[in-house]
């Protein structure tokens, strides 16, 4: 019998990947993909991934947050990666709908599946410490540290409130249901957009610009390739010791945003375009090492380090560059 897979979200950055591997796993799962599309593109990449797989991978257009979930009744599933939601860094300057669908979409997916027998996984981000004091938070950050952030009026960690709440609503709901969080920290890879601070370096490289500006040079950052996430998400989803569990998902090791720049260009074989750094004092550095301990009990463990990873990604961008992509 097939294994029945619901991915909301499923056309953005990470939920592409994910689906191209389950189906890349085995072949008796039916994946199906949730999306408003608002956020995310029907692009070559989507359609080329729909073509290999046309008896097994669905698509299901609706809006999580607004729209009636009554599609949602002709399908049966067995586990649901909770993805969708809108990214804080995109949409930072619109913190109240980032609130808005994030926690609605989230307070949905719990009441639809709460009673079921399937399985869920939240999407969530180390981001939920992220805006505390210096030193509150001892690193690196396991998953029983303190969440929260210093400045209400800060619009940025809207993104990490909508998560905050998205994890006290999976963890308060009662019920034998099965579920599961995950605390991402930094995915990169092919087809992440343009929003992030890596392929944000990279269009600036490929524009030709003649000096790579880094304002937070001393900033770090645990980057991890999109192909261990995914692989990361599979194993909380396909482990019953997960059950009710948050477990952090990125790598054990950290770089200097600096450091980010240098490699990238180096990579792109611009040996002569140096990252320049702000002459004004930087604002306090800010880290974020989370614990994987949990992650590794697993069995999981980092495959791609970050020079393969950063080679592969600026590849792919060199060949798609001023196409829209998520």
């Amino acid at each position: 019998m097939n294994k029945r897979i619901l991915i909301t979200g499923g056309a953005g950055f990470i939920g592409f990947h994910l689906a191209k591997e389950l189906l890349r796993r085995n072949e008796n799962v039916i994946v199906t993909v949730l999306d408003n599309f608002s956020n995310s593109a029907r692009d070559k990449d989507f359609q080329d991934l729909l073509a290999k797989y046309p008896d097994t991978l669905k698509v299901l257009e609706l809006d999580l947050a607004y729209e009636s979930l009554e599609k949602l009744e002709e399908i049966e599933v067995d586990e649901v990666y909770h993805l969708a939601g809108v990214r804080g860094t995109k949409y930072a300057n619109h913190g109240a709908n980032a609130l808005s669908v994030n926690i609605m979409s989230t307070f949905r997916v719990i009441e639809w599946y709460r009673e079921t027998q399937a399985k869920v996984l939240f999407a969530s981000t180390g981001e939920v410490w992220g805006g505390l004091p210096p030193y509150t938070v001892e690193l690196p950050a396991k998953e029983t540290c303190p969440v929260g952030f210093s400045d209400v009026y800060d619009a940025r960690w809207t993104y990490a409130a909508s998560k905050i709440a998205g994890e006290m609503a999976f963890i308060h709901t009662p019920g034998t249901w099965r579920w599961s969080i995950v605390r991402m920290q930094n995915p990169y890879g092919p087809r992440m957009g343009w929003d992030n601070v890596v392929p944000k370096f990279i269009q600036k490289i490929l524009d030709g610009e003649q000096e790579l500006w880094v304002q937070t040079p001393m900033d770090t950052r645990p980057f991890t390739y999109i192909d261990d996430v995914v692989d990361g998400l599979i194993r909380v989803m396909e482990s019953a010791e997960t059950n009710g569990q948050i477990i952090n998902v990125a790598s054990p090791l950290e770089v200097t945003v600096g450091a980010l720049a240098r490699r990238l260009l180096r990579i792109a074989g611009h040996d002569g375009l140096e990252a320049k750094y702000p002459d004004t004092p930087q604002p306090i550095r800010e880290y974020r090492k989370l614990d994987v301990i949990k992650l590794y009990k697993l069995g999981w463990q980092p495959t791609v380090d970050l020079e393969e990873g950063l080679r592969r990604t600026f590849e792919w961008y060199k060949a798609h560059h001023g196409v829209s992509t998520v």
